[in-house]
């Protein structure tokens, strides 16, 4: 569900790591090469997710996740390798910090949002509510970079100030819209047997 975001973000670190070490004619090789490097990475990986999921057993998916924090190693090894811009101990408090709170949260977003997805469904409506949430997803991925170049490029820090502000008031609201349709839910199917449950 949120694999297109974090693609996205990827590309952008990408994007702005070929900007500031290699030279204008030497870009689009290095695009190129990273791309196909990547295309025999997610070949080679899902052909090991395959093999996990025929063994089906806790070993196999756990040397999966091992696997994962190998090649991240790896990667890390190899970022060391750019140019070095020491950072100051406040920008690094501030990196960890954020990365430590967007992690959680984007934990709980991904759980939470699936659960929603298919426990808020009457059982006839999976495929329904699942299509939605993917047209949503899009379309939130579509508005999100105009929204973003609009309130925090042009906005300065009161489009900051308002971005916060719409997440904050859209997380907030989650919950009580979630309690209200559940309600609705078990008032139109008292005796359905399909298990309720809210995540947030």
């Amino acid at each position: 569900m949120d694999s297109g975001r974090r693609a996205s973000r990827g590309e952008a670190v990408e994007g702005g790591e070929l900007a500031g070490t290699e030279r204008p004619e030497g870009r689009v090789h290095a695009v190129a090469t990273l791309r196909a490097v990547a295309n025999v990475g997610v070949a080679f990986g899902a052909g090991l997710a395959g093999f996990a999921l025929v063994a089906d057993t806790g070993w196999a998916y756990r040397m999966l996740v091992v696997g994962n924090v190998v090649t991240y190693l790896v990667s890390a090894a190899l970022i060391m390798r750019l140019p070095a811009y020491p950072p100051t101990a406040l920008a690094t408090v501030l990196l960890l910090g954020a990365t430590v709170i967007y992690t959680v949260g984007d934990l709980w977003h991904g759980t939470a949002g699936a659960a929603l997805a298919y426990d808020l469904a009457a059982p006839d409506a999976l495929g329904a509510y699942q299509g939605v949430d993917a047209l949503l997803t899009g379309l939130a991925r579509a508005a999100g970079p105009a929204l973003l170049t609009w309130l925090v490029l042009d906005g300065g820090p009161i489009g900051w100030l308002a971005l916060a502000g719409l997440l904050a008031g859209t997380g907030l609201a989650v919950p009580a819209l979630t309690r209200r349709a559940v309600a609705n839910r078990a008032e139109r199917s008292p005796a359905s047997g399909q298990p309720i449950s809210s995540s947030t």
